[in-house]
């Protein structure tokens, strides 16, 4: 007969075992991932700065291209990808892998957006919708600064202007406003049309808020009637807003010109013209929107950026600014001064 005995010898030793391998196949599968991933993520960083760069590549090359093609006159729109005969601009930037995939251009977008500062000069550009009748202009602002922007604004709105170490208002500043038809474009006109307002953010004006453009009397636009006016903006944690509503009629052209520039804050300030519905419409002569997307292999990246096709800023809104009081010496002939009293 044959004798069967049971031997476990070693069992213990192969099952720690197959244990271990399979940690340790499970740490190094673990750490070979990791390193995937950050390769990966590294890959993906270099693919997107290089698409970024395609994506600049392509403003660039459309900027130059609107400057060499179309600097007396409003550029086409180009709505679809690739190159049109318009804009026979290649997209090549590096080999085929490497490009700008689409460029589009927005000739007369339905917003203008202008950064203002307290120090720098105001922006003058034309609100020019063709041959649509603007029945109404509508200005937006940003605040300066995100934390609690409506803290200590005004409820009401002071007759006169603050000190500028003395405006309150935590976020938001006041907005100059001057606008006069393209057809009051002589000194008579421009005194008697020209809206002048100074748009004054508070912490309690009602949603809707409004400023009429029409003076006083029967078909009287702008004028000593509606200059130097303080309307209160409706304002909130994201934006202050203001509507210029009953704009002139009675002129032929319904277009005009506008001067804006901030006090007491920095902000952004986005300009729309709208009709009696209450649409946006597209303003030409001011901004043109450029939209480029660049392609670095499987990674895209887009721009948008707004080119002016007016010097909206290279201009002296003074020709003596000052906070402060100004002295002036008189000289009678070479040599001799008369001094005024302080100086």
């Amino acid at each position: 007969m044959i004798s069967l005995r049971k031997n476990e010898t070693g069992l213990v030793s192969i099952t720690v075992t197959v244990i271990l391998m399979l940690v340790i196949t499970i740490t190094v599968l673990s750490f070979a991932q990791v390193i995937r991933r950050e390769q990966r993520q590294a890959v993906d960083n270099q693919l997107n700065s290089q698409a970024y760069y395609a994506a600049e590549s392509g403003i660039n090359d459309l900027r130059q291209y609107i400057k060499d093609h179309y600097a007396t006159q409003v550029p086409p729109e180009k709505k679809v990808c690739g190159s049109t005969p318009e804009y026979p601009l290649s997209g090549t930037v590096d080999g085929t892998k490497t490009l700008y995939s689409c460029l589009l251009v927005t000739g007369s977008p339905k917003s203008l957006k202008y950064d203002l500062s307290p120090s720098a000069a105001s922006k003058v550009f034309p609100v020019n919708a063709g041959a649509n009748v603007i029945s109404a202009v509508e200005l937006t602002w940003t605040p300066s600064t995100s934390v609690n922007p409506l803290g200590s604004c005004p409820t009401t709105v002071s007759p006169n202007l603050n000190a500028a170490t003395a405006w309150p208002c935590n976020g938001y500043g006041i907005i100059r406003v001057d606008m006069v038809p393209v057809t009051a474009l002589t000194r008579a006109a421009m005194m008697a049309g020209t809206f002048t307002a100074f748009v004054t953010p508070t912490a309690n004006t009602p949603g809707g808020a409004t400023v009429s453009y029409t003076g006083a009397g029967a078909n009287v636009y702008g004028g000593a009637a509606n200059q130097e006016a303080r309307p209160a903006a409706y304002c909130d944690a994201v934006n202050c807003k203001i509507r210029i509503t009953n704009l002139p009629v009675t002129v032929p052209a319904t277009n005009y010109f506008v001067r804006v520039s901030a006090i007491y804050r920095p902000t952004t300030l986005s300009v729309v013209a709208k009709n009696s519905l209450g649409q946006d419409l597209g303003l030409t002569g001011a901004q043109v929107m450029l939209d480029s997307t660049g392609r670095a292999n499987d990674v895209l990246r887009r721009i948008q950026v707004r080119i002016p096709l007016v010097n909206d800023g290279l201009h002296a809104d003074y020709g003596i600014q000052t906070t402060d009081s100004l002295c002036k010496q008189f000289n009678a002939f070479p040599s001799y001064g008369v001094n005024i009293a302080g100086c």
